[in-house]
């Protein structure tokens, strides 16, 4: 399948010098980056908030593996614990920030 135009914006993002940074500081915990992508795609895809449910659906993943998954995407994506990415287990939803995304990794992503 080929990848949706709409968002290369994720490949510069995982180009960018402050991405792979994070990603070696979370060293072993740091989720591939194309399950990084896959997680962008999805939650791009329904303005930046899925609930846990609806994104371990897309994702195929199991619903009991998404908070760790979630919290391992946070350690490369939350640049000085900015909250890019969150999740939030009361309401059961995980949100993208874009514009704090676009800040954190100076980059243009639209």
């Amino acid at each position: 399948m080929a990848p949706d135009p709409e968002v290369h914006w994720i490949a510069a993002l995982q180009a960018t010098p402050v991405y792979v940074a994070q990603k070696a500081l979370a060293a072993r915990v740091a989720p591939a980056d194309d399950e990084v992508r896959c997680l962008l795609e999805a939650l791009a895809a329904r303005g930046g908030k899925l609930s846990k449910a609806a994104l371990a659906q897309r994702l195929g993943m199991p619903a009991m593996r998404i908070s760790g998954f979630v919290n391992a995407a946070k350690r490369v994506l939350n640049v000085d614990q900015a909250a890019v990415l969150s999740l939030d287990e009361t309401a059961a939803t995980v949100e993208l920030n874009r514009d704090l995304l676009v800040r954190q990794f100076r980059e243009t992503v639209r």
